[in-house]
């Protein structure tokens, strides 16, 4: 067993071993300022919390501030996951003790034995902190506010430290050596690795991981990489690969939201100033669009629309690692398997099914809609843009870019073939959309409206006149009042 034991003396440092205990004796000024502001790497104040005594109210509160405070700042990754995830309380500690695991065996027990006991007056700090900082304290379980701010003060512990210091600045370097030469030696029985500190925090889906520690058994070779038959123009914005796992041989897919990948639809500047004119606002920060998706997957999936399950993610480096599908992207199926038709009515259908449920994507090129076969509907994979439909024109939106990358990738006896498919086809979205007529109606009218036309037409230098001008007269055709 490991004790220690906090004396009044700045010069009382060393071990006492009285048959199985270990007593490490410490400066209690030199584990206050560890605590508060880590002079020493968090190493003394760590074990202190765990297996310290006498149980001193000064450190247990100013360790309680500094550890809520790293909180705040570690769960600003979640900062757009309100709702969707909490922390266990013992996470800040037991974090700071994994992370001395390497520095010395004792930490590897202390860990171990805090996980399983606790340390009461610890956690009933960091509740009453955390609660004053903002958090929803829900026993032993802390989760966040979209309307609070997390902020807490260890100014005071500053000010108040700043005189010690001074006079203890030379005793650090004699101290801090020694310290760790102590707790080296301390012998400690033999354990298991324990438990990454993100098995802590809880997601509604997903695992959440530090992907560095799983990145070697993952294979993300070139050689499976996804989409890699379809045209360079998708394989440019796309940011999924599909992986494996070197053990089980499984593949999932795994999506990084890197600062490249934000900027795809700035590709298309400066079509982003006319989006907002119908109040499209693509999202471009990676954290944004990161949590955006994660979100939209969940919450597309209870309206019945079939996303993939989320396997793992690290909102530190934004990565997320999803189930992997056995199917056809959209963009496939009707290009080189010669099923323009069915893609498109798969599509159609889909997409009735997604507005229906007050969604909109507008992110919908063929190759974010993955077909099984047999299935008159497809999983939607990237839903990084989503959001609740706000007008008309976004569900308009969502079924113009569709045929669009169509023509971007067709060939030129199939292009010719798509405005008049999605002039047939339309009849799909508008019998499977479960809106009134005139919410139909007024879809159909914004189709033709030149705000959202006029996006396009600054594509012809790209795709050409002869293959987008077809497709913006159907649009108008279909956007124009009956007779």
């Amino acid at each position: 067993m490991i004790r220690i034991v906090v004396k009044s003396r700045i010069t009382d440092l060393g071990v006492v071993t009285r048959d199985r205990l270990t007593e490490i004796h410490v400066p209690k000024q030199i584990a206050l300022l560890d605590c508060m502001l880590k002079t020493m790497g968090y190493s003394l104040c760590a074990a202190y919390l765990v297996s310290g005594e006498p149980r001193d109210d000064d450190i247990v509160n100013a360790a309680a501030r500094r550890l809520v405070s790293d909180l705040s700042n570690d769960l600003s990754a979640f900062s757009g996951a309100y709702g969707l995830f909490r922390v266990n309380i013992k996470y800040p500690l037991y974090k700071n003790l994994y992370r001395l695991t390497s520095r010395a065996e004792i930490y590897k027990y202390l860990a171990v034995r805090y996980l399983e006991s606790g340390s009461p007056d610890l956690d009933l700090a960091i509740g009453i902190t955390a609660k004053n900082a903002g958090f929803r304290v829900d026993g032993s379980w802390l989760s966040m506010d979209r309307r609070r701010r997390y902020l807490v003060n260890i100014r005071a512990d500053w000010l108040k430290a700043i005189p010690a210091i001074e006079s203890l600045r030379r005793s650090f370097d004699e101290y801090l050596n020694p310290l760790i030469k102590i707790l080296k030696s301390v012998k400690t029985p033999q354990l298991e690795d324990p438990p990454p500190p993100e098995d802590l925090i809880e997601c509604v889906e997903g695992k959440v991981i530090d992907y560095r520690s799983i990145k070697d058994k993952i294979d993300d070779s070139e050689m499976i990489q996804s989409n890699k038959n379809l045209p360079k123009i998708l394989s440019a914005l796309s940011t999924s690969k599909i992986v494996r796992d070197r053990e089980s041989g499984i593949k999932m897919v795994m999506k990084s939201f890197s600062d490249y990948a934000s900027a795809k639809w700035l590709l298309i500047s400066p079509t982003v100033d006319l989006m907002t004119l119908v109040g499209i606002r693509p999202k471009a920060l990676p954290q944004t669009r990161f949590w955006n998706e994660y979100r939209y997957t969940i919450e597309l999936r209870k309206r019945g629309i079939a996303t993939q399950r989320i396997l793992y993610i690290d909102p530190w480096s934004l990565t997320m690692l999803k189930e992997y599908i056995e199917g056809e992207p959209l963009s496939s199926y009707a290009i080189y398997k010669g099923l323009i038709g069915e893609a498109i009515e798969i599509f159609m259908r889909t997409i009735a099914k997604i507005h229906s449920s007050g969604v909109c994507l507008i992110d919908t090129k063929p190759d974010n809609f993955i077909t099984i076969e047999g299935s008159d509907t497809a999983y939607c994979i990237d839903l990084e843009q989503a959001g609740e439909c706000r007008r008309y024109s976004h569900m308009a939106w969502d079924l113009i870019v569709f045929p669009y990358f169509l023509l971007l990738i067709a060939p030129s006896n199939v292009a010719s073939r798509i405005p008049l498919i999605i002039e047939d086809k339309i009849k799909v979205y508008l019998d499977s959309l479960k809106l009134g007529d005139e919410a139909k109606a007024r879809i159909l009218k914004s189709l033709s409206d030149p705000r959202v036309t006029s996006i396009f037409l600054i594509s012809m230098s790209i795709v050409g006149p002869t293959r987008i001008k077809p497709l913006l007269d159907i649009l108008k055709k279909l956007g124009s009042p009956k007779p």
